[in-house]
């Protein structure tokens, strides 16, 4: 009895069964989330031989069809997976970019100039009051930009720069420029503006450029000035925004140009009078007990340079002038040079660990700031050889002196400086006014 009835049970199974293909079970089972399942089957023991081959020869294949229905089924699982979670990383990523894209935006966006086009951040500081004004005159062409235009070669270059955002630098300014191209035809000359265009309304800038070829006007991102560098994050701060913010951009880009390209360094109310045979670092007394910042010479990484990024914001004082300027260069050079950078020098040079030079004031600072009036006062300039004879450049004091004109033929030093030592500028700014 029990016999019969599990026999009947088997025989509805198979029944089942045979409606049911293998390929129908299999996509089934596939479209219900569950991997096809591999079943044995057991037949009626009444089946005839032949029934039974041909019933394993279909299980047979059905296995094997399942099997690969199988592996096929776990591969595309596989994929999908893969599929959706690179879709999914791809997605976070792209949210994460943006969203670095939008705090990099946020810190470094620009601002529309009169022309519509979008400005960094940082022109906004320096640029501010010339955002508005409306420039007239013949410009020339976007000036080419450092490290995306123009890589200076290391070691053999000067550097002059105006930070104010000013298209139209003044007449003294291009007598400087001018001065160094003029006296170190050896050495290429790079006028750095923080605006990206010159206005070449007299057309002396252009003049300049055609008489002489080692002579480049540029422009920089200041971003990629200060990227990479110790100064970076001071900059970004934004604290040196607060007071003196030409000036003191200008004492940190100095050290920057030199630490990427190294050479000289002079500040545009300086006038180059020799030219220059001076050791590759090389700095000046501007007084006693302090050195100058409105030249100096170093090759491209030098140590010091280094030094001097990463002392100047840990020495900032927003209302202390100099902080970064001169106080900055006289605090490393002396932990540098210790006791032989005031004991030992009077008139001679001294030489300090690093092979670092350190001049008297009669080299770049022969004429003390109180006494700036002396370069302008007329007759003087018979004694130009006598009193600089030791000078291989001439410190104007720019921020004392700019108010104090000189009359064509007034035999002021000033006079005599600018006409041996940048004439073409000097037949420009004399030509209508008479003075300069």
């Amino acid at each position: 009895m029990a016999s019969s009835t599990w026999l009947a049970g088997r025989a509805g199974m198979a029944s089942q069964w045979r409606k049911m293909t293998p390929v129908d079970s299999g996509v089934q089972e596939a479209t219900e989330g569950k991997p096809p399942k591999c079943t044995t089957h057991v037949f009626h023991s009444d089946q005839r031989a032949g029934g039974v081959a041909n019933m394993w020869s279909v299980t047979t294949v059905s296995k094997a069809f399942r099997v690969l229905l199988l592996l096929m089924l776990v591969a595309g699982g596989i994929l999908t997976f893969h599929y959706s979670y690179d879709n999914k990383y791809l997605v976070r990523l792209q949210n994460a970019t943006l969203r670095l894209v939008s705090q990099g935006f946020t810190q470094h966006q620009g601002v529309a100039d009169g022309s519509g086009q979008s400005l960094p951040s940082w022109r906004e500081v320096v640029c501010k009051q010339r955002q508005n004004k409306t420039h007239e005159g013949k410009k020339t062409p976007t000036l080419k930009q450092l490290f995306r235009d123009a890589i200076p070669e290391e070691n053999r270059n000067i550097f002059l720069m105006d930070t104010a955002c000013n298209p139209t630098p003044k007449f003294r300014v291009w007598c400087s420029v001018e001065s160094w191209a003029r006296q170190n035809p050896e050495r290429q000359v790079w006028f750095l503006l923080t605006s990206d265009r010159i206005e070449d309304n007299t057309g002396l800038s252009s003049t300049l450029l055609h008489q002489y070829a080692n002579l480049q006007v540029v422009t920089a991102d200041l971003d990629d000035m200060f990227r990479d560098t110790p100064l970076l994050g001071f900059f970004n701060e934004r604290k040196w925004t607060k007071s003196w913010k030409v000036e003191l951009l200008a004492n940190m880009l100095r050290v920057l140009v030199l630490w990427w390209w190294g050479g000289v360094y002079s500040d545009t109310d300086i006038i180059s009078v020799r030219t220059l045979t001076l050791p590759k670092n090389s700095v000046g007394f501007e007084s006693s007990g302090k050195l100058g910042n409105a030249f100096f010479s170093f090759q491209a990484r030098h140590p010091v340079l280094y030094y001097l990024m990463k002392d100047m914001p840990r020495h900032f004082e927003p209302n202390r002038w100099g902080c970064i300027g001169p106080h900055a260069i006289t605090r490393v050079m002396k932990e540098i040079c210790g006791d032989r950078m005031e004991k030992k020098i009077q008139r001679q040079p001294v030489i300090c660990p690093g092979n670092i030079t350190i001049f008297p004031h009669s080299t770049f600072y022969p004429v003390h700031y109180s006494e700036f009036e002396y370069y302008f006062l007329p007759g003087e300039g018979n004694k130009f050889n006598e009193k600089f004879s030791m000078a291989f450049a001439l410190h104007f004091w720019n921020k004392l002196s700019k108010n104090y004109l000189v009359k064509a033929n007034s035999n002021s030093l000033y006079e005599v400086a600018a006409k041996r030592f940048c004439p073409t500028t000097y037949r420009f700014a004399t030509a209508e006014s008479g003075v300069f």
